[in-house]
């Protein structure tokens, strides 16, 4: 695979999930499900803990991605990273608060 198609791949996937194409939010998923859990696995040690983390970080991608705005190859990977480790930050902070 060139690294063209790819990308031309990668921003196909974007313009189906904005179109609402439930097969392509499922390829999402499965093509980053990996990356992003190790991602997580950096701040959340907890399987549960990050379990949670990384459903909802999927939620919010889902529900955000009409705001999306594909910028070239890479750039959807690091947007989802983006929110994943804003949602880790919001977990760990609030289980602080919790303690005390």
């Amino acid at each position: 695979m060139s690294r063209h198609t790819a990308v031309d791949n990668e921003k196909e996937l974007c313009r189906r999930i904005k179109s609402h194409d439930k097969t392509a939010i499922k390829k999402l998923y499965t093509t980053y499900i990996g990356y992003l859990s190790a991602v997580c696995f950096r701040y959340i040690t907890d399987d549960d803990d990050a379990k949670d983390v990384l459903q909802d970080c999927f939620i919010k991608i889902i529900t955000k991605f009409p705001q999306f705005e594909y910028r070239g190859e890479g750039s959807l990977k690091a947007w989802m990273i983006r929110i994943l480790i804003n949602e880790a930050i919001d977990f760990i902070k609030n289980k602080e608060k919790d303690r005390i």
